[in-house]
């Protein structure tokens, strides 16, 4: 029907009650079914079209206290929502008087508080009132009434209560448009409204209803410009109180004050407008509590909000950076644990305080830095963050590795490691990546030049976990890698502190296997309880708390368990590989949590310490693929350095891996200079594990071509090698003939001499043969002949491959000489032969690197090397 066809009528009049009086309703059955047909017909009536007139007897008969507190819920649904539509026909008006309103909608808030029971029969009608109140606007005769405060408190009181996670999001978002009308449209917002909403915000209502959180930020989002001035009443409200309070009392109040302030920032920031100010007054009141507290809460706030909030409040932000100078450390101390955070939460502005930060790294005050330290621990490393941290932050949290306090040592040890496990991935694909974050593990392993225990413990425990990370790595190659990549970035003096470490660790664990032999003795000898003892205390000497780990350690012989102590030495052998380690690292520490907990907590430091899951026999074959000619050029002098220390600490790990050591391939190398790093690692090997030395006529025929066309450095590397060989003495005999009879006149070579020098000291019997008339050659051809090379004043040092083919073989020749007299039988040497030796070094030594005096002359670059060489052979000699 069209407004051009006039105004409808209801036509519909219901017969509710029993007689005129109205205090009588009919029977329930004939109720619900007049109310049923009156809802459905007010329903379908429109605003625009109807006629209000005749809507008055309905009007007033539905306010019959006999229909609105009928004893059956349903008829009193009905009653609502045909009142609810009778409402709207109205509107903007109300045909109902001040008192009637306030009735009505007590009469509505009941049935919305059963909203919670979405099982109702009458579920639908109640759904339905709550969207006739959110869309007509209706609670807005509500906030008219003179004292509307107790209906409107009541209405957020039951509507936050009947809100619930798993109610329809129609549902809630109705709600939520009733209260923001409340909010509204009263001239003043009642403060149990304001209470009401906040206790939403607080964290134990988040855990218990998170709806009711949610409807309560929508709420504060929506009406923050209203709101505003009720929350900083209130707040300041309870600032005022907790100032009153303060003698003799506690903060708790004010404390949850702030805690509101902070879910609110969250939640709904608008509404903190007047706040923030007060935040920053309280950053300069004389009561240190206070202040700890602002500047906590502030830096929380911009942790949240970050640029946004510093832009709006450029005051408060400057005020607030001003506490990192507080008096008072606790309150620098909440300064800078949230400074650090602004580096995960907000990268841009934590730009702003590189220098604040490295200025608190600093602070006098212990406390303070080990604040500083544990907050940068504790960062995620995201690109960001990466890009926001400064290099002066990193290089202070350095230096704070050498505090004179070991707590702060402690914690900067822990949060550069940290950092350095997040970041490590990204070290190989980019630069940028390396040149910041690259020097760390140089940072820590230069720590073992301060020689303090509880460094160096602290070290041990990061040293497989943080910066290698080998936990999360399933295989030796991908260990290995780790590995390089760290020692390849170490600085020369880095690299010395890393091998310290495992020398250290070494010892140790020759400690702890003399004092499990002795645990398994027979506990009835005095002397290996007294031994015990010793050995418990100078491997005590070694950790931090050395009293706890001695008492412990004697109390771990004391229970001469065999599995325990087996456990032990398979986490230190050197046979043992990663996973067998860790295998019996925690089989053994499971048994010994079985016989006595109380030990696992003193002993830990060792367990630590000698279980071998830095260096390992796993990565040794890797390591050794890597420094072949056919590993990466970036990573092959780091793996062959590893190797060499390896094979000087752990021989047995190469042991292990001696046929890939001695593999000939690596010494067809095209490349010279991975051929001589191939045999320096076999020479280091041969000179660790004696008799080793693998055998095969394929590498006998590779090492002899060597001998006789290799370079300097290989031909004596290689004649090392042969001289180690079990069985290989004829060889050794013929190399030295095949060498012998290549001196002949003037043509001779610095690899001749070099290999015939290590056939003299380390195959005596196969070179004797050929001595007397090699020395007399190397005497009277090679050395008087460098006569002429060394006229001239005085040179500068050089080193010795400058000196040419000619100079270098020279040195051997004089090297020669002191080698075969220190390595021959005394027997085998003639007194002629030594005399020419001797009086040849000592001419040397006396004329400057000559034979014959040379008068004022000055010293060539090479005569100073022969000198050296003869008085080291001097020595060597007079040392025999």
């Amino acid at each position: 029907m069209s407004i051009e066809d006039g105004p409808r009528a209801l036509s519909f009049q219901p017969k509710l009650f029993a007689n005129a009086s109205q205090k009588k309703a009919v029977s329930i059955s004939e109720l619900f079914k007049q109310l049923k047909k009156l809802s459905k017909e007010l329903n379908g009536l429109e605003q625009e079209t109807v006629d209000t007139q005749s809507l008055d007897a309905v009007t007033r008969q539905l306010l019959a206290p006999s229909l609105l507190r009928h004893k059956e819920a349903g008829v009193v649904a009905y009653v609502s929502c045909c009142i609810a539509d009778i409402l709207r026909l109205y509107a903007p008006e109300a045909p109902y008087s001040d008192d009637e309103i306030k009735e009505i909608f007590n009469v509505f808030i009941d049935q919305l508080q059963l909203l919670g029971d979405a099982d109702n029969q009458f579920f639908a009608l109640r759904e339905y009132l709550l969207s006739s109140l959110a869309t007509v606007r209706t609670p807005a005769l509500v906030a008219m009434q003179p004292d509307a405060e107790e209906t409107i408190s009541r209405f957020f009181t039951e509507l936050f209560g009947v809100v619930s996670p798993g109610q329809p999001h129609n549902i809630q978002m109705q709600i939520l448009d009733v209260l923001q009308q409340l909010v509204e449209e009263p001239k003043t917002v009642p403060q149990d409204v304001v209470d009401v909403i906040l206790v939403q915000f607080t964290k134990r209502r988040q855990q218990d209803n998170p709806a009711a959180y949610q409807l309560a930020s929508d709420l504060a989002t929506n009406t923050a410009d209203v709101l505003q001035k009720y929350i900083y009443q209130y707040f300041n409200d309870v600032i005022v109180s907790a100032a009153q309070q303060r003698a003799g009392g506690t903060l708790d109040d004010l404390r949850a004050a702030h805690r509101l302030i902070l879910e609110l920032n969250r939640a709904a920031p608008g509404t903190l407008l007047n706040v923030v100010p007060q935040l920053e007054e309280e950053l300069s009141v004389e009561d240190v509590e206070i202040r700890e507290l602002a500047t906590s809460v502030l830096g929380e706030m911009f942790g949240e909000k970050g640029f946004t909030l510093a832009k709006r409040y450029e005051a408060t932000w400057k005020a607030w950076k001003g506490r990192r100078a507080d008096a008072s450390a606790q309150v620098r101390v909440q300064w800078i644990e949230r400074a650090a955070a602004l580096y995960q939460h907000q990268p841009q502005l934590a730009r702003e305080l590189n220098a604040h930060v490295t200025e608190k790294l600093n602070d006098v005050d212990e406390r303070v830095r080990v604040a500083a330290c544990q907050a940068l621990g504790q960062l995620e490393m995201g690109a960001a963050t990466q890009g926001a941290l400064g290099d002066d932050v990193i290089a202070a949290l350095g230096e704070r590795c050498k505090d004179r306090r070991p707590g702060v040592r402690a914690e900067a040890i822990v949060a550069l490691a940290t950092m350095y496990s997040q970041v490590a991935d990204e070290l190989e694909q980019s630069v940028a990546a390396r040149r910041k974050w690259g020097g760390i593990p140089s940072t820590i392993f230069e720590l073992r030049y301060v020689n303090d225990v509880d460094i160096d413990s602290k070290v041990e425990s990061i040293m497989t976990g943080a910066i290698l990370n080998f936990a999360k790595m399933r295989d030796d190659r991908t260990r290995c890698r780790r590995l390089l990549l760290v020692f390849d970035s170490l600085t020369a003096k880095a690299q010395n502190g890393f091998f310290s470490y495992m020398q250290r660790q070494r010892d140790i664990i020759r400690l702890t296997d003399s004092f499990l032999e002795l645990c398994e003795r027979d506990a009835s000898e005095v002397a290996a309880e007294q031994q015990q003892r010793a050995l418990a205390a100078k491997i005590s000497q070694c950790f931090p708390d050395r009293a706890k780990l001695e008492s412990g350690l004697l109390q771990l012989a004391g229970l001469r368990d065999s599995e325990v102590c087996q456990g032990l030495r398979q986490t230190m052998d050197a046979h043992s590989d990663m996973r067998l380690v860790r295998r019996c690292q925690k089989s053994a520490l499971k048994r010994l949590s079985s016989l006595a907990p109380n030990l696992l907590d003193p002993t830990a430091p060792l367990w630590k310490c000698v279980g071998l899951t830095t260096i390992n026999r796993g990565l040794v074959p890797p390591l050794i693929e890597n420094a072949s000619a056919r590993g990466q050029a970036q990573f092959r002098t780091a793996a062959d350095a590893l190797l060499a220390y390896v094979a000087k600490v752990f021989p047995e790990m190469l042991e292990l891996s001696k046929d890939e050591l001695f593999a000939v391939d690596e010494l067809q190398a095209s490349e010279p200079g991975a051929v001589e790093e191939r045999l320096a690692l076999m020479v280091r090997f041969a000179k660790s594990v004696p008799g080793a030395v693998p055998r095969s006529t394929e590498l006998e025929n590779r090492l002899a071509a060597l001998v006789r066309t290799g370079t300097a450095v290989q031909a004596k590397r290689a004649a090392f090698v042969v001289t180690q060989m079990a069985g290989a003495e004829a060889l050794c005999g013929a190399l030295c003939g095949d060498l012998a009879g290549s001196l002949n006149g003037d043509q001779f070579t610095a690899a001749a001499l070099a290999a015939l020098s290590r056939f003299a000291q380390h195959a005596p019997a196969a070179y004797a043969t050929y001595a007397d008339r090699v020395g007399q050659f190397v005497v009277q051809t090679v050395l008087r002949g460098a006569e002429t090379d060394n006229a001239g004043g005085d040179a500068d040092w050089v080193e010795r491959a400058a000196l040419g083919d000619a100079g270098v073989a020279c040195v051997y020749a004089v090297k020669l000489l002191a080698r075969w007299l220190a390595g021959a039988e005394r027997a085998g040497v003639t007194r002629e032969a030594a005399q020419l030796v001797v009086g040849a070094l000592r001419q040397l030594v006396r004329n400057g690197g000559a034979l014959q005096a040379r008068g004022g002359a000055g010293r060539s670059a090479l005569a100073q090397h022969l000198e050296l060489a003869a008085a080291a052979g001097l020595l060597r000699v007079a040392g025999r």
